[in-house]
């Protein structure tokens, strides 16, 4: 998905958590800490730089565990929109050779720290679920076609 796909389709955060909560929990919402299916949603408004906004907690009926569709990811704990978060995303994945804190700053104005933060946790991300990963750990066959590969010579 590319940044002129991202404005399209998502106009505002509520659009963002939808998407989030469609792709997490494409069953249907559960809990995380007890894994249980009765779930209800709750509507909470909170005051931010003068303005009010609602957002939609979940609260689990048999462990009263209450979480978001942002809790345990890396949107988890921040105050940016998560429209931000999905352009940034966008952004570093069109990027050939990446992008960097100062041109986030730059493009969506905000602090420095911000821009080094929301970029550091998005190649985090990344490199999590990066195919090396995969790679190491298979222990199966791998092919690869007109592949230089340096290093040592395989024992």
């Amino acid at each position: 998905m590319n940044l002129v796909k991202v404005i399209q389709e998502f106009k505002n955060d509520d659009d963002c958590r939808a998407y989030l909560e469609k792709i997490r929990w494409p069953d249907g919402v559960h809990c995380l800490r007890c894994n249980g299916k009765k779930i209800s949603r709750m509507s909470v408004t909170q005051t931010r730089r003068g303005r009010g906004y609602t957002r939609e907690i979940f609260e689990c009926a048999s462990c009263l565990y209450q979480f978001s569709v942002t809790a345990g990811t890396v949107f988890h704990a921040s105050h940016l929109p998560l429209r931000i978060w999905f352009m940034v995303v966008a952004m570093m994945c069109e990027a050939k050779k990446g992008i960097s804190a100062n041109q986030v700053k730059r493009h969506f104005q905000v602090n420095y720290r911000t821009a080094w933060y929301l970029c550091h946790r998005i190649r985090k991300a990344m490199q999590a679920g990066s195919i090396f990963g995969k790679l190491g750990s298979g222990g199966g066959i791998v092919e690869a076609d007109e592949t230089i590969r340096r290093g040592r010579p395989l024992q």
